[in-house]
């Protein structure tokens, strides 16, 4: 979702690195709520989850990538409900010249009608968190944060818990007058700001997630 220009120019900045927000916490309590697992006191595991479910998305999605410009691929991160979380998108633009590569624009998001938008320009292949993306979470944890993931069967659930956690946290730093980014440097960057009454909510991936989606080097 898109912040209103006009807010955007009249509002205060506020930037703060991860660290420097209560995620700690925050994903304590909710894993623990989760299913009962309990971060060791001075674990780094929360930091490094997040890492690797950023990259893992980026790293399904180079492989899942279409070229063309009337289809696109999405990995789409639903609860047990069907409720919509978050989304990660690869869409390619053709370059005007016919012998000149194409580009391609990597994006995420919470918002579930920024993906029934995209679905009016073309068709969307959607992918959801099933084995498949398991297995390159597991490979791309260890590979990028040297996160081991012990079972599969709870991989699904930190999915939710990356997610969740994230939006709580943004939830909890919106403020009047204010747009708030929240970054973790080489992963993301989120944004959170009151619009009429509102907290609208965005997430954009940094540098090195876009970088996975265009290196094919990636595949192999």
């Amino acid at each position: 979702m898109i912040l209103n220009r006009k807010m955007l120019k009249d509002a205060i900045m506020a930037n703060k690195l991860l660290e420097e927000t209560n995620f700690k916490q925050a994903i304590e309590v909710n894993a623990d709520s989760m299913g009962g697992y309990v971060f060791g006191e001075g674990d780094d595991k929360p930091e490094l989850l997040i890492q690797a479910f950023f990259a893992s998305v980026a790293r399904y999605l180079s492989l899942r990538k279409i070229t063309s410009d009337d289809k696109c691929a999405a990995l789409v991160v639903q609860d047990l409900s069907g409720k919509f979380k978050f989304a990660g998108v690869v869409e390619y633009t053709s370059n005007e010249n016919p012998d000149e590569p194409g580009n391609w624009n990597y994006w995420n998001t919470f918002n579930e009608n920024d993906i029934t938008d995209l679905e009016k320009r073309k068709s969307v292949v959607k992918y959801i968190v099933d084995d498949a993306f398991k297995s390159v979470m597991y490979k791309t944890g260890y590979e990028v944060c040297g996160l081991v993931f012990d079972h599969f069967a709870y991989m699904y659930d930190c999915c939710l818990l990356v997610v969740d956690t994230i939006v709580q946290i943004l939830d909890a730093e919106a403020k009047e007058g204010e747009v708030v980014e929240i970054s973790l440097p080489g992963f993301f960057i989120a944004t959170v700001a009151v619009e009429n009454g509102e907290k609208v909510m965005s997430i954009s991936p940094e540098g090195h997630m876009k970088a996975i989606i265009k290196d094919d080097a990636m595949l192999d």
